[in-house]
């Protein structure tokens, strides 16, 4: 029976699928999974985004942000496709591997609000206004 087990562990870990339980007919075994240990700032976008409770949440550009670090579909399949990391942002595991992966490339700007928040980003500087709209002085 243990060997069926470590069968089932590899083949999941091939697909990259982050399963917890193995159902075998008529029986259900714990399969331990590998834990994804976070970046330091990934730890603090979590809190800052979600305070670590996976949500569904209406952004501010209309779109739905989802899970931990508040992904978005078309973040997700982009970041997904580019790093062949595959899942879902309603996984943890696979949300940290996802920001992991994109902070490492220098993608840290996809969380702009929050990293601002915890100073891990500078505040982006105003947009200056040109000289074209201002008004003459007189």
């Amino acid at each position: 029976m243990t060997n069926i087990l470590f069968k089932i562990a590899a083949l999941c870990s091939v697909v990259s699928i982050p399963l917890t339980t193995a159902l075998i007919p008529g029986k259900k075994y714990e399969i331990p999974i590998e834990q994804v240990k976070p970046l330091p700032i990934v730890e603090r976008l979590i809190y800052c985004e979600t305070r670590g409770r996976n949500l569904t949440v209406l952004d501010s550009n209309g779109k739905l942000s989802k899970g931990v670090l508040q992904f978005q579909d078309e973040t997700w399949d982009e970041l997904s496709k580019r790093s062949g990391i595959v899942g879902t942002p309603y996984v943890r595991e696979d949300a940290i591997r996802m920001a992991n992966w994109a902070i490492d490339r220098g993608e840290l700007w996809r969380w702009r609000n929050c990293a601002e928040k915890i100073r891990a980003l500078a505040p982006l500087e105003p947009k200056p206004k040109s000289p074209w709209l201002e008004s003459p002085s007189n």
